[in-house]
Order: C-alpha cells, then sequence, then structure tokens
C-alpha cells in the first residue's frame, strides 16, 4: 500500500511540474467566496447560488493547473496591489500632478502647516537654486521663490523620505 501511495505522489508532482499551482492570495479569495455562495445556498435554498458557487471554483482550479505561470503571479500581484492601494487610502491623501501625473502621498495625520514648516527648515538645511513644488490638499501648487531653492542631493532625499516616505519624494535633477 505504502508503495502505491509513493508511486502515486510521484506521478501527481510529475504531472503538476511546470503548473502554477496556486497557492496564492486570489486563489483562496476565489475559493472563500465559493464556499461563502455555497453557505448562503445552504441558508436561503436559492438554487442559482449554488451555481454561482462553481463560478470562482472553477476559475480557482483553471489558474491551479495552468501552465502560464507569469501571467497566474502578475493577476495575484495586481490583485494584491489594488488592496494596499485601498488600505493607503486611509491613511495617507495621495494626489497627482496636474502636468507630471506623478502621485504624492502625503500622511493624513499630519496637517498642512505642520508639513509646511518643517520641509521649510529642511530646504533651508540645503540651500540652492534648485525649485521646490509642494502640492496641497485643495489641489493648488505652492513654489519656492527665487533663492529659495534647494541642492538635491543624496541626503536631502533620505530626509525627505524618512520624513513623507519613499513613494512621495521625487527629486528631477
Amino acid at each position: 500500500m505504502q508503495n502505491f501511495m509513493n508511486r502515486l505522489r510521484y506521478q501527481l508532482a510529475r504531472w503538476m511540474s511546470g503548473r502554477y499551482g496556486g497557492r496564492d492570495v486570489l486563489n483562496f479569495v476565489f475559493l472563500g467566496v465559493s464556499i461563502l455562495l455555497d453557505i448562503l445556498f445552504m441558508i436561503f435554498r436559492i438554487p442559482i447560488l449554488t451555481f454561482a458557487s462553481l463560478i470562482p471554483l472553477g476559475i480557482a482550479i483553471f489558474r491551479t493547473f495552468s501552465r502560464n505561470i507569469q501571467k497566474r503571479y502578475d493577476e495575484n500581484r495586481k490583485f494584491v496591489n489594488f488592496f494596499k492601494n485601498l488600505a493607503a487610502l486611509r491613511t495617507h491623501h495621495i494626489y497627482r500632478c496636474p502636468k507630471c501625473r506623478q502621485k504624492i502621498r502625503i500622511p493624513r495625520n499630519v496637517n498642512e502647516k505642520q508639513m509646511i514648516a518643517i520641509l521649510t527648515t529642511v530646504f533651508a538645511d540645503h540651500p540652492g537654486d534648485t525649485p521646490v513644488m509642494i502640492y496641497r490638499q485643495n489641489g493648488t501648487v505652492m513654489k519656492t521663490g527665487p533663492g529659495k531653492g534647494v541642492s538635491p542631493s543624496r541626503e536631502l532625499k533620505r530626509v525627505l523620505t524618512e520624513m513623507a516616505g519613499r513613494d512621495n519624494v521625487k527629486i528631477n535633477v
């Protein structure tokens, strides 16, 4: 009996070689939705729920046995990133520059006046000719005047990254 099980395990492993395997967040969500629809069918006895539960189950099975590993990986990555971005909306304001389309994230717990006061002291430590643009919550853009620019450097980028996060700092040289 053990010899049969070992042979079966080996054949299954050989057959699954080169397939996605499907142990990722997106497959677990599909399986969870399928189980939830089955539970709802048991409670409410609506026949369409049984058929509806087969759709996410079929997608999960398809993804598990798929040989296009890169595409399945990309699907899962996009799904996870979508929900990470939704979570970021709770903790940050996300703005987009109308000219360069760059996204800027500013923490919600810091008010605008505090942030500008902090940035002013940081900019004073790195004087130079490069103008600074700050995108405000109301959509307006503040730009430093002549002679009040910064000198772009690794140190300035490091300080700004510590304050606002890596995704919120863009330095064009």
